[in-house]
């Protein structure tokens, strides 16, 4: 599957220079607490076939999602374990974590669709499909949120289950500045790529969240 999305962000990705073993957990690691950004690029362009044999079978989504999701899945990999030599790299763990991403998507794009053909938009209804209340108030009281409170925003943020959660903290930093920030701002805060942060702007945007919080970004 030919992402030129990917291709591009690859090709401007810096050789690694450093000499660092990507697959040594403990190497990358120590490189992802110094320096995120570089560490996800490292990963990325190294094993760059690898994430292109993940995502080829994803023919539905969209490009920008796919090397969102390439990207949120590397970085929650390093954020959230610690590996020893002994165990899987982070590569293969960051595989793994994609593709549940990306099924999770697929399935709650088809469940999106359902609901939205329903006839029906009723909490009894929606829950006998699955849903929870916070999904029934994504679908049916949206605009609910422009009346929130900053503290409401959040917790609301925090219940849309179709963000994933570098998502998430990009709109909590959003919401905590008023929207008064450039996307190298919100990068320096969250300690990752500008290109990271605008892939997710973009899905953001798609998704509504950003222009119903702050009539566009």
């Amino acid at each position: 599957m030919i992402n030129k999305k990917l291709d591009n962000l690859i090709r401007d990705i810096e050789p690694n220079t450093e000499e660092i073993d990507v697959d040594d957990n403990i190497a990358i690691k120590e490189l992802f607490n110094k320096d995120k950004s570089r560490a996800i690029e490292l990963i990325l362009k190294t094993h760059k076939n690898y994430y292109y044999e993940i995502i080829s079978s994803f023919h539905s989504l969209t490009h920008s999602f796919l090397v969102g999701a390439v990207l949120d899945s590397i970085y929650e990999a390093l954020r959230g374990y610690e590996l020893d030599e002994r165990q899987d790299t982070y590569t293969t763990m960051s595989g793994t974590i994609l593709k549940n991403k990306l099924l999770d998507k697929i399935r709650a794009d088809k469940t999106d669709k359902r609901v939205l053909n329903s006839d029906s938009l009723s909490l009894d209804d929606l829950e006998e499909k699955g849903y929870s209340s916070s999904t029934h108030m994504k679908f049916v009281n949206e605009a609910r949120q422009k009346n929130l409170n900053t503290v409401e925003l959040v917790d609301y943020i925090e219940t849309c289950e179709d963000l994933t959660d570098m998502q998430k903290e990009i709109v909590k930093v959003i919401i905590k500045h008023n929207g008064n920030l450039y996307q190298l701002d919100i990068a320096d805060k969250l300690d990752v790529s500008r290109q990271v942060v605008a892939y997710h702007l973009k899905q953001l945007k798609e998704k509504n969240i950003l222009k119903e919080m702050r009539g566009g970004f």
